[in-house]
């Protein structure tokens, strides 16, 4: 038995191997691509595609359960799509290209967050608290002796400079000659002294300080001379704060010598007459509180003499 078996051995048998049915893959499918812009996937088994037959190149036809006979199969029209396989990503895999401006922008931000280790912002300052501001010295403020003798004099002297009864009506003409050469005047002088420099100093002192009083208002008559210079100057109407009157007053001798004034509104005298009036408020000194004036000559005075003396008539 055991020559037997060895002679059975050593006798080359012949041995029939089922003979291999071709397979036809895709050619997509025998390669790889990778996608940079999606995560890589492993483990994705590609689709397996139909057997073919040898002999009449067509997909193996399964038979009706029904009939017995062939099931009719429809050919697909065009060949599907490559499938693609993400690979594994490793050490070795060199990365994907990216855009020049995202570099940039990645670069960018790689400085800054260096540059913020590196250089990191200091913590804001403290905050001192501010110190209360000291109490206004009610020494600064203007008094009656601050100003010259003239004007002390002249604030004591109260009354009308001009004579109603002697006050010629004024017409359209003479009132627009007027309005135009108080605008010089103002511009040129009152304006400057009274409420850039009088108000201004005023505005310094605390908010209830008597001079700070928006009710006060006063009303000066005085005369302009044709030379410009001005003559006598009387308060009409106090304020009744007499460091207000001399501020206003002072602002008109200041303001002079004033411009010629022009011949069609001097007075029988050859001099102007105005009643300009100063407020504490938002008007200060403006034109439209100056009145205009023209005097009439006044009549002759007679000396009569009789036996009992002599009178004026």
């Amino acid at each position: 038995m055991v020559v037997a078996g060895m002679l059975t051995l050593g006798v080359p048998q012949q041995i029939e191997r089922p003979e291999p049915v071709p397979v036809m893959l895709s050619a997509s499918i025998s390669q790889t691509s990778v996608m940079p812009d999606h995560p890589v996937r492993t483990g994705v088994t590609p689709p397996v595609p139909a057997v073919e037959n040898r002999q009449n190149n067509s997909p193996q036809q399964q038979p009706s359960r029904k009939t017995g006979k062939p099931r009719r199969t429809v050919a697909p029209s065009a060949a599907p799509a490559p499938m693609t396989v993400f690979a594994e990503s490793g050490p070795e895999q060199e990365a994907a290209p990216v855009d020049g401006l995202v570099r940039e922008l990645l670069e960018a931000a790689k400085t800054r967050r260096t540059a913020q280790r590196e250089n990191p912002v200091p913590p804001p300052p403290e905050v001192l608290p501010v110190p209360p501001l000291p109490p206004p010295d009610q020494s600064a403020s203007p008094g009656l002796e601050d100003y010259p003798l003239h004007i002390r004099e002249a604030i004591s002297t109260t009354g009308a400079l001009v004579v109603s009864s002697l006050q010629k009506d004024l017409n359209h003409r003479r009132r627009r000659l007027f309005n135009e050469y108080f605008n010089r005047i103002h511009e040129n002088g009152i304006h400057h002294h009274f409420a850039h420099g009088f108000i201004d100093i005023l505005a310094e002192l605390p908010p209830e300080h008597p001079l700070n009083s928006p009710h006060l208002r006063t009303f000066i008559d005085f005369e302009i001379l044709t030379d410009g210079t001005v003559g006598e100057v009387r308060v009409t109407r106090s304020s009744g704060n007499p460091v207000f009157d001399a501020g206003a007053m002072a602002a008109i001798y200041d303001s002079a010598p004033f411009p010629e004034p022009p011949r069609s509104i001097l007075s029988w005298n050859r001099r102007v007459y105005v009643n300009w009036g100063f407020y504490r408020d938002q008007r200060h000194c403006g034109v439209f509180n100056a009145e205009p004036y023209i005097l009439e000559r006044p009549p002759r005075t007679r000396i009569v003499r009789s036996t009992g003396g002599a009178f004026f008539q």
